[in-house]
């Protein structure tokens, strides 16, 4: 028969099972199983009995509402914004005349198209800056250059106007991307 002690340790232990009852089976039963091993240490230290023991413990739902937390907090993934804040700035801001001066002259375009948006994209998921900032960046970095580009292609810009976009092209970008780092938070 169980002395009183161990029913009480029962009682208690099942009550948290079931208020635990949202969590997956392995995680309730580490849960338990943990609980038990500090209910064991607790009574072994302080033997003024189960009754004081368990008064002196958190309720039951609330070790067992808590538990998930704590638990999700310890194996999330990094947060988002993990990336140091100068690799979205130099990649939107380099690449296309790195990638221009370094590759062939059909694939350096493109190529460094597709590295400044990656280096956008790495912008967008960044928690360094605030959502106009990001607007802002984008539209200096990347927005306002293609359009220049596209406006090259589609108009008969003379040499002044082909100088005056290839300087914007270049420049602009440059100085969205100094722009970013001074306005980024830690």
């Amino acid at each position: 028969m169980k002395t009183a002690n161990e029913t009480g340790i029962q009682q208690h232990l099942k009550a948290v099972e079931r208020a635990a009852s949202g969590l997956p089976a392995a995680r309730r039963q580490e849960l338990v199983a943990d609980l038990a091993e500090r209910l064991d240490i607790t009574l072994a230290e302080r033997p003024a009995g189960v009754r004081n023991v368990l008064r002196g413990l958190v309720a039951q739902r609330t070790v067992a509402t808590t538990a998930p937390k704590e638990k999700t907090e310890a194996t999330t993934t990094p947060r988002r914004g993990s990336v140091h804040p100068l690799v979205p700035v130099l990649l939107s801001a380099l690449a296309f005349p790195a990638a221009a001066l370094a590759l062939p002259a059909a694939a350096g375009p493109v190529i460094g198209l597709v590295i400044r948006a990656v280096g956008l994209v790495l912008l967008w998921m960044s928690a360094h800056w605030t959502y106009k900032e990001k607007w802002n960046g984008t539209a200096m970095t990347f927005l306002v250059p293609v359009a220049f580009v596209q406006g090259q292609h589609f108009f008969d810009y003379d040499d002044t106007a082909v100088i005056i976009t290839n300087t914007l092209v270049t420049g602009l970008p440059l100085v969205g991307a100094v722009w970013l780092w001074a306005v980024r938070r830690p």
